[in-house]
């Protein structure tokens, strides 16, 4: 059963909060900005590294071998040099983002002082990261254009989710073709 709430405006059609209705409000506020942007950092995650590895099966890493087996795969689920999950640099960067990370580290010459400070630097918005130096923002994403952006290199995240939804798609039919 939900709950009505009435406010009462007065007269002014301004509402009039007390400072510490204020600072609750706020506080409310910020804790779902940061639960919302939370939730976005895993999902994207868990994006990114299912295109990892779809990308992975396709194309390999240099020197890799079945190379046979991932030119047959690409050909069936209709996979490109033009897809989105053809890029290697954001792949590795999640592949390998423990390496990165200490590097990140590294790079700052200094320890972040608490882990709220740690996950500000290494995923920010575009807005945050204007205001610190390329170095400082592991990993960025710009609402406005859709580009997650780990250091210099960008993708973007709709392009890859619409690519992998289209190859699970292709799959799914092959599954289905060959029982």
């Amino acid at each position: 059963m939900d709950t009505q709430v009435k406010l009462h405006m007065p007269p002014s059609g301004e509402l009039e909060l007390t400072t510490a209705e204020f600072e609750l409000h706020s506080a409310v506020d910020a804790a779902r900005v940061q639960e919302a942007r939370d939730r976005f950092w895993v999902a994207t995650m868990a994006v990114l590294t299912a295109a990892a590895n779809v990308s992975k099966l396709a194309w390999g890493s240099r020197g890799s071998t079945h190379m046979a087996e991932r030119n047959a795969l690409r050909s069936l689920l209709s996979l490109t040099p033009g897809s989105p999950l053809y890029s290697r640099y954001v792949r590795n960067h999640f592949e390998h983002s423990d390496e990165r990370l200490f590097e990140y580290v590294d790079q700052l010459g200094q320890r972040p002082a608490s882990p709220q400070m740690l996950a500000h630097f290494l995923f920010a918005t575009d807005e945050e990261a204007a205001v610190l130096p390329v170095t400082d923002v592991f990993g960025r994403w710009n609402p406005d254009t859709d580009e997650l952006t780990f250091w210099q290199d960008k993708v973007h995240v709709g392009s890859v989710v619409v690519e992998l939804a289209r190859v699970a798609r292709e799959a799914e039919t092959q599954l289905v073709r060959t029982t």
